[in-house]
């Protein structure tokens, strides 16, 4: 796909430059498409908007296939870390959470999904595993200020969040239940 749409674009690009350049050459075009184009005269007083026409059309055809080559794949890690950031913060935090985790499974010394990882779980209050994942981090690279921050936050977390007895859940059970 890719390779039809740049030959395109050169195609284009080359029948704009013959527009402006080889007025003799858009005769010939004209007698090979005389359903089309009617009149010589005509073609060759529009011709040098013709040909900007088909410059511009090579240019929008030249750029979505690089567009095309420059979007990540669903199926790359680089595409599963870019899906998992926007599952993130659009609040899907299951789902950015399973999508770092594939991520891990096919990558599992990549920094991004573990970071990633660490901010769901975070967002989440499971503060063992965003620790857990935050020591990983740091023991892989420990300049990191962003992670030694939100380490610093997690314990903070931990430290302060009400230890929650077996007892409070069964009391809660039988209010349920009666």
């Amino acid at each position: 796909m890719k390779i039809l749409l740049l030959f395109m674009a050169f195609m284009f690009f080359l029948t704009g430059l013959a527009y402006f350049y080889y007025p003799g050459l858009i005769v010939i075009i004209n007698k090979w498409m005389r359903k089309i184009f009617f009149n010589d005269a005509r073609v060759l007083y529009n011709r040098k908007k013709t040909g900007m026409i088909y410059v511009l059309v090579s240019l929008v055809v030249f750029y979505g296939a690089y567009t095309i080559k420059a979007l990540p794949s669903d199926h790359s890690v680089k595409g599963g870390l870019y899906q998992a950031w926007c599952c993130y913060y659009q609040g899907e935090y299951a789902h950015a959470r399973e999508i770092s985790e594939r991520v891990l499974q096919e990558d599992p010394e990549n920094l991004v999904a573990m970071e990633q990882l660490m901010l769901v779980y975070f967002v989440q209050n499971d503060y063992r595993k965003a620790d857990y994942y935050c020591t990983r981090i740091l023991s892989k690279s420990p300049g990191n200020k962003r992670t030694k921050n939100m380490c610093a936050t997690i314990q903070n977390k931990m430290k302060n969040a009400p230890k929650v007895s077996v007892n409070y859940f069964y009391s809660t059970i039988r209010e349920i239940i009666s």
